[in-house]
């Protein structure tokens, strides 16, 4: 096992990003002998199919959950710089960002694109990946087609919902 500790620092990051992230409701993190666990909304557990009990597996303490926070208003204010997503073609398909992070065309520094303009792609298809906090997300196609737009510069900031890629379905 290794010998690094994730620092409090950094659990302080893990949570504002947890803060910020409508989208999460329940996030679990099993590092070394440290656990994080956080819920979102009394109805959380409930949420959760076939899971009517706690379970008994909490052998280190778990942070407390985070309120969330109330809302200014229903709409979110755009950061400085974005512009709004471009309208989608008729009939195309985009693949959003499901998370706040760093967007990568490659695997690696150096390495080939995952997708072109004008590659065929399958439904589970690797067309990106975005960094959090160190942690490579893939992000797959999710409907086979050809890759028509890259909307995204490569190791650019991307936003919870801002369209990444658009692809043409096809039968």
């Amino acid at each position: 096992m290794s010998e690094s500790k994730i620092t409090r620092a950094e659990i302080d990051e893990i949570l504002k990003l947890l803060e910020s992230a409508d989208h999460v409701r329940d996030f679990h993190l099993k590092y070394g002998d440290v656990e994080l666990r956080v819920s979102r909304g009394a109805e959380s557990r409930a949420e959760r199919a076939g899971e009517t009990t706690p379970r008994g597996d909490a052998a280190a303490p778990a942070a407390p959950a985070t309120p969330e926070a109330p809302k200014a208003s229903a709409q979110p204010s755009p950061r400085p710089g974005r512009q709004p997503d471009a309208a989608i073609p008729q009939g195309m398909v985009a693949v959003k960002a499901p998370m706040v992070g760093t967007f990568y065309r490659a695997p690696s520094p150096g390495a080939p694109a995952f997708v072109e303009v004008g590659n065929k792609v399958a439904e589970d298809s690797v067309v990106c990946i975005i960094e959090v906090m160190k942690l490579m997300n893939t992000i797959h196609a999710g409907t086979a087609g050809i890759v028509r737009e890259i909307r995204v510069e490569n190791s650019q900031p991307v936003e919870f919902g801002q369209i990444l890629i658009v692809i043409e379905p096809t039968p």
